[in-house]
């Protein structure tokens, strides 16, 4: 298969956390059961503070997802979106904002990155 023909897709989501005291965040073990979750990352835990987010290398983490086609990973975000979260509690309050995120989607060929990343 040549990768013009490939129509499978890879997405890291770059993850923000709101700032305050993380009261809760969904378990790294449920996040890498997700449908097309190959890698994941969270840079805080319970009881850690987030400071206000300045730029991009702020992150809270990131999330490796993959498809296999446009539609399929849109899918396969939206549903990581839906299910991982982040409770900051700021000024005494829970904050339930949604996360803020980047979706950056390439076609690749998967074959090749399995084979000598994640085998």
């Amino acid at each position: 298969m040549t990768l013009e023909k490939n129509s499978a897709c890879l997405s890291v989501q770059l993850y923000f956390a709101q700032p305050g005291s993380i009261e809760r965040i969904t378990g790294k073990d449920c996040v890498l059961q997700m449908e097309g979750v190959a890698d994941f990352r969270c840079h805080y835990k319970v009881g850690d503070c987030v400071p206000q987010t300045e730029n991009a290398s702020a992150r809270a983490g990131f999330c490796l997802i993959y498809g296999d086609n446009e539609t399929d990973i849109c899918h396969k975000i939206s549903n990581f979106y839906k299910h991982f979260k982040i409770i900051s509690k700021r000024w005494g309050q829970p904050s339930y904002k949604r996360m803020q995120g980047e979706s950056l989607v390439e076609k690749i060929k998967l074959e090749k990155i399995f084979q000598s990343d994640f085998a």
